[in-house]
């Protein structure tokens, strides 16, 4: 509550779930931002609606979520290449046969772009994973040393 209360005060009302399933129960938007070795989330604990970015675990032997939500998600990724190297959630549901390689929908330049649709109905489970890419680094880094006064480092970076 202390973190809540000193770096989130824009927030009207904070409640700190008691348990991981409590948290994703009636939650629209799940952010798993773990190192998770073993999934923390249960695909039955899923709802109609819900979206999840798994965002933590980035390793083929590492997993946020189990084989269960993997399946029951449209899966939505960064880049395909890596997540099919090291998605470690997307790569166990393979290798245990509750999906295949193809289950991944789409990469988010398509989505975002319009040339693949993201979620088609309010129903539908929406999966984001992402592995990180140095160019959404590089962004997030700039723009934090722009907000502190800094200027832009990379007028001052040789190439």
């Amino acid at each position: 509550m202390r973190f809540a209360r000193d770096h989130l005060g824009h927030i009207e009302k904070v409640v700190v779930a008691r348990s991981v399933r409590s948290a994703v129960r009636g939650a629209d938007i799940i952010c798993t931002v773990t190192h998770a070795r073993d999934p923390l989330v249960s695909g039955d604990w899923l709802e109609p609606g819900q979206h999840l970015n798994l965002v933590g675990s980035s390793t083929a032997q590492f997993r946020e979520v189990d084989d269960r939500a993997v399946a029951r998600g449209r899966f939505i990724v960064d880049s395909r290449s890596n997540v099919l190297a090291e998605g470690g959630e997307l790569l166990h549901a393979i290798a245990a046969g509750e999906v295949p390689t193809e289950h991944i929908h789409a990469e988010i330049g398509d989505v975002l772009a319009g040339h693949r649709p993201g979620r088609e109905n309010p129903d539908m489970i929406t999966i984001y994973k992402s592995l990180g890419h140095i160019a959404q680094d590089i962004a997030v880094s700039n723009e934090a040393l722009r907000r502190i006064g800094t200027g832009d480092w990379a007028d001052r970076v040789s190439w």
